[in-house]
Protein backbone atom coordinates (compact mmCIF):
# COMPACT_ATOMS: atom_id res chain seq x y z
CA UNK A 1 0.00 0.00 0.00
CA UNK A 2 2.84 2.40 0.81
CA UNK A 3 4.36 1.78 -2.60
CA UNK A 4 1.04 2.65 -4.25
CA UNK A 5 0.63 5.86 -2.25
CA UNK A 6 4.18 6.99 -3.07
CA UNK A 7 3.93 6.18 -6.78
CA UNK A 8 4.42 9.41 -8.78
CA UNK A 9 1.96 8.24 -11.44
CA UNK A 10 -0.74 7.70 -8.82
CA UNK A 11 -0.22 11.26 -7.59
CA UNK A 12 -0.21 12.64 -11.14
CA UNK A 13 -3.40 10.73 -11.97
CA UNK A 14 -5.11 12.24 -8.95
CA UNK A 15 -3.97 15.75 -9.88
CA UNK A 16 -5.19 15.34 -13.46
CA UNK A 17 -8.46 13.70 -12.34
CA UNK A 18 -7.81 10.36 -14.05
CA UNK A 19 -9.46 7.32 -12.49
CA UNK A 20 -6.13 5.51 -12.28
CA UNK A 21 -2.51 5.72 -13.34
CA UNK A 22 -2.98 3.49 -16.38
CA UNK A 23 -4.17 6.59 -18.25
CA UNK A 24 -0.53 7.52 -18.70
CA UNK A 25 0.11 4.28 -20.61
CA UNK A 26 -2.41 5.22 -23.29
CA UNK A 27 -1.18 8.83 -23.35
CA UNK A 28 2.37 7.60 -23.97
CA UNK A 29 1.24 5.18 -26.69
CA UNK A 30 -0.79 7.89 -28.41
CA UNK A 31 2.00 10.46 -28.15
CA UNK A 32 4.35 8.00 -29.84
CA UNK A 33 2.08 6.51 -32.52
CA UNK A 34 -0.67 9.16 -32.95
CA UNK A 35 -3.52 6.64 -32.91
CA UNK A 36 -6.28 8.79 -31.43
CA UNK A 37 -7.39 11.59 -33.72
CA UNK A 38 -10.29 14.04 -33.37
CA UNK A 39 -13.52 12.61 -34.73
CA UNK A 40 -12.60 8.92 -34.40
CA UNK A 41 -14.98 6.47 -32.77
CA UNK A 42 -13.52 4.41 -29.96
CA UNK A 43 -14.89 1.31 -28.27
CA UNK A 44 -13.26 0.38 -24.97
CA UNK A 45 -14.17 -3.23 -24.22
CA UNK A 46 -13.64 -4.04 -20.58
CA UNK A 47 -13.52 -0.40 -19.57
CA UNK A 48 -12.86 -0.74 -15.86
CA UNK A 49 -11.79 1.41 -14.10
CA UNK A 50 -12.16 3.75 -17.07
CA UNK A 51 -8.94 5.76 -17.31
CA UNK A 52 -8.34 4.69 -20.91
CA UNK A 53 -11.87 5.80 -21.76
CA UNK A 54 -11.14 9.18 -20.18
CA UNK A 55 -8.01 9.58 -22.32
CA UNK A 56 -9.81 8.45 -25.48
CA UNK A 57 -12.59 10.97 -24.91
CA UNK A 58 -10.09 13.78 -24.43
CA UNK A 59 -8.12 12.88 -27.54
CA UNK A 60 -10.92 12.14 -30.04
CA UNK A 61 -13.57 14.61 -28.94
CA UNK A 62 -12.65 18.27 -29.32
CA UNK A 63 -15.30 19.17 -26.72
CA UNK A 64 -13.89 16.59 -24.26
CA UNK A 65 -17.32 15.09 -23.57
Amino acid sequence: MVRHVNDPFVKAAQLQHFRCRSAFKLLEIDDRFHLLKPGLRVIDCGAAPGAWSQVAVQRVNAAGE
